[in-house]
């Protein structure tokens, strides 16, 4: 049911494209595609942060999968703050707000890690998120993956790098 709708800048040229694909409502597309993680089961499976409780992840934003809660295709844990953070500690002191921080993002299946993120983008856009900017690892693995989703790198920190993708 899913394509690849091409690059948007807007919200109202999201919800043409979707009307276009023949999707009824973009919050009822994104809902059938990006859910809500209501288990603390897949989080020893965090690569970048698994020292991060469940109830630390819900108090700061949500974790989203695609796939099946009981075989999820990937995960990510997005954080909603008011400025862009270096590290976790920024994350805990920001008031929630409009920014949408991936903090960690893991795929089980090929191919999962760009599409939760594409499928997260389109979600900000929707809401009328601000901006959409990671807190990756400081490694070339992730910079390669967010360059070649479409990100720029912002920022470079001690231990963390900051990519956005355009909303």
């Amino acid at each position: 049911m899913y394509q690849n709708l091409g690059v948007v800048s807007s919200r109202s040229s999201t919800q043409l494209l979707l009307v276009a694909a023949g999707v009824e409502s973009p919050l009822t597309y994104k809902q059938e595609i990006m859910k809500i993680l209501t288990s603390d089961e897949y989080i020893k499976d965090d690569p970048v942060r698994p020292t991060l409780s469940y109830a630390w992840r819900k108090s700061v934003g949500e974790m989203y999968y695609i796939g099946e809660e009981d075989d999820p295709a990937a995960i990510v844990c997005v954080a909603m703050t008011t400025y862009i953070p270096k590290d976790t500690r920024d994350i805990a002191l920001s008031k929630r707000g409009l920014y949408a921080i991936p903090y960690t993002v893991w795929s089980y299946k090929p191919k999962a890690g760009r599409q939760i993120i594409m499928d997260l983008r389109d979600w900000a856009i929707y809401n009328g998120w601000e901006r959409l900017v990671t807190m990756s690892p400081n490694t070339d693995m992730a910079h390669n993956f967010h360059t070649k989703n479409g990100a720029f790198l912002i920022k470079q920190n001690e231990k963390t790098r900051n990519y956005e993708y355009a909303l």
